[in-house]
C-alpha cells in the first residue's frame, strides 16, 4: 500500500506542477473523483495541499465513468485523457506518461492559435451563479434548458429540487459551450 499511495502521490504533484505550466495556455488539468461524498473528497483534497492545486470534480451521476472511462478501457487510477477544445480525446493513459504532457503540449499549441482557447465557432454559455434557493424558484422549464443547452441530461431528475441541484452542482464553476 505505501508503494501504491507514493504512486498516487507523484502523479497528483505531477498533474500540479503541468497545470502551473499550462494554465496560461489555455489547458486546465480536472481531477474526477467517483466518490459520492463531498466531505470525504474536500478531506482529501484538502489533506494534499499544494501538492494537489488544480480542480477536482464529482462524478455523482457516473457519466464520465460510463461515456468516457468504461469506454476507453481504463482499469485503474491513475488514468488521464486529453480531450481537445473540439472534444476529440488525443491522449488516453497513465499521467506519469511522457505522451500524455506531449498531448497537453499539442493541445496548449492548438488553444494558443484559437485565443480564447473554446471550441472553433462555439459560443461560452455563461455561468450559473443562481443559489440553489434561486434556482428553485426558477420554471422547470428553464432549469432543464440550462441543462440540456449545456449537453446534460434531465432524464435522471425526477423532481424540479434535482434539477436546481444538478445545476447547482454543475454549472457554477465549469464553462460550457453550444
Amino acid at each position: 500500500m505505501p508503494y501504491i499511495r507514493y504512486v498516487h502521490e507523484l502523479s497528483l504533484q505531477h498533474l500540479t506542477e503541468l497545470q502551473h505550466k499550462y494554465l496560461n495556455k489555455h489547458v486546465y488539468i480536472v481531477g474526477i473523483s467517483s466518490e459520492q461524498n463531498l466531505q470525504v473528497v474536500k478531506k482529501f483534497v484538502d489533506s494534499m495541499g499544494s501538492q494537489m492545486d488544480y480542480t477536482v470534480a464529482m462524478d455523482t451521476g457516473g457519466e464520465v465513468e460510463e461515456g468516457l472511462i468504461m469506454k476507453a478501457g481504463a482499469r485503474g487510477i491513475p488514468h488521464a485523457f486529453v480531450i481537445d477544445a473540439d472534444n476529440n480525446i488525443t491522449f488516453s493513459g497513465h499521467p506519469m506518461d511522457p505522451m500524455f504532457e506531449s498531448a497537453l503540449r499539442t493541445a496548449a499549441a492548438a488553444a494558443s492559435d484559437r485565443g480564447a482557447g473554446g471550441p472553433t465557432g462555439r459560443q461560452a454559455l455563461p455561468l450559473v451563479t443562481a443559489s440553489l434557493d434561486e434556482l428553485l424558484v426558477m420554471p422547470v422549464k428553464a432549469l432543464k434548458l440550462i441543462l440540456t443547452e449545456r449537453g446534460l441530461p434531465t432524464s435522471d431528475c425526477v423532481e424540479k429540487a434535482d434539477l436546481a441541484k444538478k445545476i447547482a452542482a454543475t454549472c457554477a464553476n465549469v464553462t460550457y459551450y453550444k
